[in-house]
């Protein structure tokens, strides 16, 4: 985009600089369409961030809460082994 943003300005620039009869009219139409094109580069790259930046914040949270689940999953496990251990050595009444 960067290449086509500067071709185009430069392209411009010789447009008004240059001395020759130029229908000013026709350049008008192609700029108003150069510009909804360079716009619409701009919201297609900010809506492919704002979904880049949306997958990276679920997958931290995802990433978090699966990480929780477990730690707490080998908390629960390892009371509840050590609770039948007890229960089978005759330590525990239940």
């Amino acid at each position: 985009m960067n290449s086509n943003l500067t071709s185009y300005i430069s392209y411009m620039d010789k447009i008004i600089k240059s001395k020759k009869r130029v229908d000013y009219d026709k350049v008008k139409d192609n700029h108003l369409v150069m510009i909804n094109f360079f716009q619409y580069e701009r919201l297609v790259h900010l809506i492919v961030i704002m979904f880049y930046v949306l997958f990276t914040i679920l997958f931290i949270y995802i990433s978090i809460s699966l990480s929780l689940f477990l730690i707490i999953a080998v908390i629960i496990k390892s009371l509840y082994t050590t609770e039948m251990e007890e229960y089978i050595n005759g330590k525990c009444h239940l």
